[in-house]
C-alpha cells in the first residue's frame, strides 16, 4: 500500500465502530440500496451541503435545522433504528455520532450523490438523439443540456 493510499484512508475511514446506548454499531459509508432513504433526507438539506465549508460548521448547522432529517440519516447508519431510537441518547453520544456518520459519507453526500443529482436533471431536459450520445464520464455543459434556449437566445 502507498503512503498516499494509506494516508487517504486515514482521512476517510472506511468504517468505524461506536457504541450508543450500550450497543456496538459499525458506522460503515452508505451503499446503494441506502440511496432512496438517504435522498429522501437530504433532498431538505442539499442546498446547505458545501465541499468547501468547514465540515463541523456545516454539520451543527444541519443538525440545527433538519433534526428529523439528521437523525433518520443517523438511524439509516445504525442499521435502520426508528428516530425515536434517539429519543433517549446521551447529547456527547449523538454529536459523535453524527460526526463519525458525516465523516464516513462526506464522498457519498458531497462528492457523488449531488454532482450525479445535477446531471441526472441535466440529462432529463435532453432531446433523445442528444440523451442516446452523453458519454457518462463527461458532464454537460449549460448549452448541452438546455440546446433550446440557446437557439432562442441566438435568434
Amino acid at each position: 500500500m502507498t503512503d498516499d493510499l494509506k494516508e487517504l484512508q486515514e482521512l476517510q475511514p472506511q468504517s468505524s465502530f461506536i457504541i450508543v446506548k450500550g450497543e456496538s454499531f459499525e458506522i460503515k459509508p452508505f451503499k446503494f440500496k441506502h440511496m432512496f432513504a438517504v435522498l429522501n433526507h437530504i433532498s431538505n438539506m442539499i442546498d446547505e451541503v458545501n465541499p468547501y465549508e468547514d465540515q463541523t460548521k456545516q454539520l451543527f448547522k444541519l443538525l440545527g435545522k433538519h433534526p428529523d432529517d439528521v437523525m433518520g440519516i443517523l438511524g439509516l447508519a445504525l442499521g435502520g433504528k426508528p428516530v425515536s431510537f434517539f429519543d433517549d441518547v446521551d447529547t456527547e453520544q449523538g454529536i459523535d455520532l453524527a460526526i463519525m456518520v458525516w465523516k464516513i459519507n462526506q464522498d457519498f453526500f458531497v462528492r457523488k450523490v449531488q454532482p450525479k443529482m445535477k446531471e441526472l436533471v441535466l440529462f432529463q431536459d435532453l432531446p433523445e438523439e442528444q440523451e442516446n450520445s452523453v458519454s457518462e464520464k463527461k458532464p454537460l455543459t449549460e448549452s448541452e443540456a438546455n440546446p433550446r434556449e440557446t437557439e432562442t437566445e441566438n435568434q
